[in-house]
């Protein structure tokens, strides 16, 4: 017969093996940014990089001219 102890502890063990596993879990987003120039953009982008962080270039585009 199992006592509570035993019980109790494998609960405790399974919500800090939970834990664990979340906080593996990375953050995941996205974000937009401007530049002045193309050359500050692509510098921001490998300084992104270097540092582990998944960064590209978007596609910019068409800007629309005229009143709407």
């Amino acid at each position: 017969m199992e006592g509570r102890e035993g019980g109790e502890g494998r609960k405790r063990r399974r919500r800090r093996e939970e834990e664990k596993e979340e906080e593996k879990e990375e953050e995941k987003g996205y974000g937009f940014v401007d530049f002045d120039s193309p050359a500050a953009a692509q510098k921001a982008v490998s300084s992104l990089k270097a540092t582990g962080v998944q960064a590209q270039m978007a596609k910019r585009a068409r800007q629309l001219t005229g009143s709407v």
